[in-house]
């Protein structure tokens, strides 16, 4: 009977902590026979109380720092749309133009270079990018003399921020040909300063040689007016 007593009384005393306050846990634990009960139960309820408020808490951090990543993808997402709009409109006007156009970093190295520069100069796009363009097409005279890559109008525009127009110069083609070029360099900058430099070319065989054939038909025609 005692044990089974013992049990009952257990029994009722957990049903008044369910049920009862914090303040009636306190009482109980000071009246009851089996306060050491109700104060070991009076932990468990406040760390239960203790952990649910932590929970909750974490959670609301959670979602905080859910919506935070999912405004950052967005917002990074939106810019790489920017982005690849505005390098598709870069692309477009690179490809609406019959002139060679080219861009290089401040080592002369390719950055980009449009279908009309790549075919004029026998190359693809993928063999000249991040190649040195003055090592490829215009790494000598045309008497075959060295053109140092410092001597180059090019690279004086890359050096100085001031741009150039040329027409008294050659171009070399992949297969070792070359042709007269009419070609502008002007600076790329950034945030006002030089990080590389655009060229636009054209081959200029064709005005040469309209060139070519007006000073020798004046020079022809000023021969027979002086020959009586």
């Amino acid at each position: 009977v005692g044990f089974l007593g013992t049990l009952q009384s257990i029994s009722q005393t957990t049903e008044k902590l369910m049920s009862a306050g914090e303040k009636e846990r306190e009482l109980l634990a000071s009246k009851d026979e089996l306060g050491v009960m109700v104060t070991l139960f009076n932990k468990i309820a406040t760390a239960l109380t203790t952990t649910n408020a932590k929970f909750f808490e974490n959670e609301a951090i959670l979602k905080a720092k859910v919506l935070e990543v999912e405004k950052g993808k967005k917002e990074t997402l939106e810019a790489l749309e920017d982005m690849l709009a505005t390098k598709a409109k870069e692309e477009a006007i690179l490809e609406s133009t019959d002139e060679g156009i080219y861009g290089l970093d401040l080592n002369g190295l390719c950055l980009f270079v449009n279908n009309a520069a790549a075919k004029t100069l026998g190359y693809t796009k993928e063999e000249m990018l991040g190649k040195n363009v003055h090592e490829l097409i215009h790494f000598k005279h045309e008497d075959g003399s060295p053109y140092l890559e410092a001597d180059c109008p090019i690279t004086r525009t890359k050096d100085t921020g001031v741009g150039v127009r040329i027409n008294t110069d050659i171009f070399f083609r992949k297969d070792g040909t070359y042709f007269p070029a009419l070609y502008s360099s002007h600076p790329l900058r950034e945030n006002g300063e030089t990080v590389g430099v655009v060229v636009a070319f054209s081959d200029i065989t064709h005005e040469k040689q309209v060139d070519r054939a007006k000073t020798e038909f004046v020079s022809l025609a000023s021969h027979q007016l002086r020959t009586p």
